[in-house]
């Protein structure tokens, strides 16, 4: 049982290959591969996202989704998945912006501007860790809040969730 993001489940999945052991890994998966020796118990794009973004579609009309996320293997894969079924769903995506916690202020102030620049209707949140917190904070601190354009946030820790509640009152 390890491994917090796809990038380390890629990193370790050889070495789990090579022991000839199995390896369950419990965070979100981008599907698009399989091995006999990883189990991946998270919920698919497919499984969580497009449901979510035709709720947003359907319950809220929005047809406009900016897409912001860590860099990482599983928020390109997502992606790529979300741009292949937008049509069929009758939604688009606007815009994307990735990061690391390493520049995290920096990218973070540059994804906000371009959701100013170009407003979508939803933001689609992927980012991992604390990170998700300067974000946020980054958002209401330009006034982007849940009455404006509304944020669906996949990845958020529990204790990160708890610090910043009271900002996201209105997102999902």
């Amino acid at each position: 049982f390890a491994c917090l993001t796809s990038t380390h489940r890629r990193a370790v999945e050889p070495v789990v290959e090579a022991f000839n052991s199995l390896l369950v890994y419990p965070g979100e998966s981008e599907g698009l591969e399989q091995s006999r020796h990883v189990v991946c118990l998270g919920p698919l794009p497919n499984q969580h996202l497009i449901p979510a973004m035709n709720w947003c579609r359907d319950a809220l009309g929005k047809r406009r989704f900016f897409l912001v996320g860590s860099d990482s293997v599983y928020s390109h894969a997502v992606r790529a998945i979300l741009g292949d079924a937008a049509p069929e769903m009758d939604v688009e995506i606007v815009g994307e912006s990735y990061g690391t916690n390493a520049d995290v202020v920096d990218w973070v102030v540059k994804a906000v501007e371009k959701i100013e620049d170009k407003p979508p209707d939803a933001i689609l949140n992927l980012i991992a860790g604390q990170a998700n917190l300067t974000f946020i904070h980054h958002l209401r601190s330009r006034k982007i809040t849940p009455a404006r354009i509304p944020t669906l946030s996949f990845c958020f820790a529990e204790q990160n969730l708890r610090s910043i509640l009271r900002e996201m009152v209105g997102d999902y």
